[in-house]
């Protein structure tokens, strides 16, 4: 957990463990999700990557990963220590699937006042645009509404500047530039290049460390219910339409969107 610094720049870094489908298509299996090889979540790896350069530049920052889950799930927590978090965190609620995007915040919110009563302010939270799962993109807006805090979406780089925070960001023009005084809240989306890989050492750190668990006294109703989440059809993946001209291209696409009764 965070510990208590005059000189530390707390950063919070939201994560979700996610099914690792791309295994469950990789053995042919029709496995249910929960059977499935969990893993940490793509864009909140990228969210950590951003969070360890911002870290690499100003050694003062501490950065924790924090994630919702029921007591145990905490892989995706060790492999975000493994690869750059300084410690972990686990808010323990009794079901988060079948919560929705909004209880998440309110939950998530929650979590991070606690350590910050703990442990002092945090400056930044950090989290992925999206889950590869729910791919709803809310959380983060709603994260910063719950904190009253600014937000910058689709991140792609960060750097500190004093008092605030700027962010590259992908827009409709391409990308620009945004500054956010500190605190503030930023959700990254997958930039050029990767992100870091843990060592062995780390692994094997990781795998041994102790996670302290925040309980939840009560859960937010969710809005809406996810009931059931399965792997996508490994069907027919796409059409290739190849006519001689745009409008006979036009009727074949109407054609089958018609008869896949899209339209």
């Amino acid at each position: 957990m965070m510990e208590p610094s005059g000189t530390d720049r707390n950063l919070i870094v939201c994560m979700k463990q996610v099914p690792d489908l791309s295994i469950g298509r990789r053995e042919k299996t029709e496995q249910p999700p929960q059977k499935l090889p969990v893993r940490l979540n793509l864009l909140d790896a990228y969210a950590l990557e951003a969070a360890a350069r911002l870290r690499d530049a100003d050694k003062n920052i501490h950065i924790t990963a924090l994630s919702l889950g029921r007591s145990g799930e905490d892989e995706a927590l060790r492999q975000a220590l493994a690869i750059a978090a300084d410690d972990a965190v686990l808010a323990v609620v009794p079901d988060p699937d079948v919560l929705d995007a909004l209880a998440v915040s309110r939950l998530l919110a929650w979590a991070i006042r606690r350590l910050e009563r703990e442990a002092g302010p945090a400056v930044l939270i950090f989290c992925g645009q999206q889950s590869i799962d729910g791919q709803s993109a809310q959380v983060g807006p709603q994260l910063a509404q719950c904190l009253n805090l600014p937000f910058a979406g689709r991140g792609l780089e960060a750097s500190l500047c004093g008092g605030a925070l700027r962010v590259r960001q992908e827009n409709e023009n391409g990308t620009g530039l945004v500054e956010m005084d500190l605190p503030c809240v930023a959700a990254f989306d997958k930039f050029p290049g990767e992100p870091r890989l843990p060592t062995v050492r780390s692994s094997m750190e990781a795998s041994r460390a102790v996670i302290p668990m925040l309980e939840l006294s009560e859960t937010p109703a969710p809005l809406l219910t996810v009931r059931e989440t399965r792997p996508a059809s490994r069907g027919m993946q796409g059409v290739r339409i190849c006519k001689q001209t745009g409008e006979d291209s036009a009727k074949q696409l109407f054609q089958l969107l018609n008869a896949a009764g899209v339209l």
